[in-house]
Parts: structure tokens; C-alpha cells; sequence
């Protein structure tokens, strides 16, 4: 409540998908369990007095891409779908049923013994997101299983979206 009155743009809960991915979830469990814990937010805030239209529009969700290509894109779009129809069923307006998506590389799928494999899987997640139709996209390093990362890895990492965005045309500035 006090957020909506001096922060109106401010999103302060973040719903997180990664926990159940890194467990080895398929991406409609990622996206299952993440859709209940919104919905019981939703509950617990309306239950305090606030309104749906109020509490929807700050809440942002976090996911993991994992290695399914078309999985990962689908998992994206049916999510924005199914969280318009639940704070729909809230009694949301239409304007507050838009779902904050962002979304992170895996770091499940990352390989230990051969580190720069990972470059092509971050890349190929990272294309799956930017398609899926993501807010907000985070690549993870290719050496991130076995050091904090230099400053090699965090270009290279760098990179994968700024070709995403300038030498693919794919993202939106």
C-alpha cells in the first residue's frame, strides 16, 4: 500500500521459477508453481484490503530457460496467458493483467567439463527468451560453474545479447 501511493511503478514482489528449474522441474512445473505462489499472493494481499488491480500490476516473475528450445518460448507465452486469466478471475481490469516476465540462462543446464559449450547454450536460451517475448533477459556466464567469472566471460556473456538486439534486429530498444 505504501509502495502504490509513492512509488506507483515500483514492482515488490517477485515471483521465482529458478528454484524449481535448478531442482531439475520440467517448465510447466517452473511455471505451475510460480503461477500458485502469485495466485496465493494475490489471495493474501486482497485478504488485507488491498485490490487485484493494485497488487497485479507488482508483481514481476523470474524463470530460468532451460534447453528445450520450443518449450522455453512456449513456456513464456502460456505463461503471460494463463496469469491474465487468473487476475481476470480476480475481477483484475484489463490493463492490470499484463505478466512482468523476466528471464535468466539456466544455470541446471551449464556443463562442468567443457565450459565453453555453455556459450551456445546461453546463446540458443537466450534466443528462445528474446522470442518468447520476455521483459527483461540476464545471460549467465559460460564459466559461472567453476569461478565468480572474469572479465572475458562476462563480455562474452554481454555479447550474446547485444547480438540479439543489433546484429539480429530481435530486441526492441
Amino acid at each position: 500500500a505504501w509502495v502504490g501511493r509513492r512509488a506507483p511503478n515500483v514492482q515488490t514482489i517477485l515471483i521465482q521459477g529458478h528454484p524449481y528449474h535448478d531442482a531439475g522441474g520440467s517448465s510447466t512445473e517452473e511455471v505451475a508453481f510460480a503461477l500458485a505462489t502469485a495466485a496465493e499472493y494475490l489471495r493474501e494481499l486482497i485478504a488485507r484490503g488491498l485490490s487485484v488491480d493494485h497488487v497485479a500490476p507488482r508483481i514481476r516473475f523470474g524463470f530460468s530457460l532451460g534447453a528445450t528450445f520450443f518449450m522455453e518460448i512456449a513456456k513464456v507465452r502460456a505463461m503471460r496467458r494463463i496469469w491474465s486469466r487468473i487476475v481476470e478471475a480476480f475481477g483484475g481490469a484489463p490493463e492490470t493483467r499484463r505478466a512482468d516476465l523476466f528471464a535468466r540462462t539456466s544455470r541446471f543446464t551449464q556443463t562442468l567439463y567443457d565450459p565453453y559449450v555453455n556459450l551456445l547454450r546461453a546463446t540458443s536460451q537466450a534466443f528462445s527468451g528474446v522470442v518468447g517475448g520476455v521483459d527483461g533477459l540476464e545471460v549467465g556466464r559460460f564459466d559461472e560453474p567453476l569461478r565468480s567469472g572474469g572479465e572475458q566471460s562476462r563480455r562474452m556473456a554481454r555479447n550474446i545479447q547485444i547480438m540479439l538486439r543489433h546484429e539480429f534486429d530481435l530486441l526492441q530498444p
